[in-house]
C-alpha cells in the first residue's frame, strides 16, 4: 500500500515530468538540488517501482496519485 505524496514530492514529482532537470526543479522550487533528490527519493519509494523520476511521474498520474 502506497502512502501519499507530500506537497513538495508532488511538485518535484510534476516538474520532472514536464522534463526539467533537477538543477531547474531546484531553481524554480528555490531549494537545494540536494533537497530535490531527497523528495524524489522518497516519493519513488512511497509511489512507485519506477526506475526514473520522469518514470516515477508518469506511473503515478495516471494512477490518480496526484493531480497537478
Amino acid at each position: 500500500m502506497s502512502k501519499a505524496l507530500s506537497q513538495r514530492e508532488t511538485q518535484v514529482l510534476t516538474l520532472a515530468r514536464a522534463g526539467h532537470s533537477t538543477k531547474e526543479i531546484a531553481s524554480e522550487l528555490g531549494i537545494s538540488t540536494s533537497t530535490v533528490n531527497w523528495h524524489r527519493k522518497l516519493a519513488m519509494a512511497r509511489q512507485t517501482a519506477a526506475p526514473s523520476i520522469r518514470d516515477a511521474g508518469t506511473q503515478a498520474f495516471p494512477r490518480g496519485k496526484f493531480r497537478a
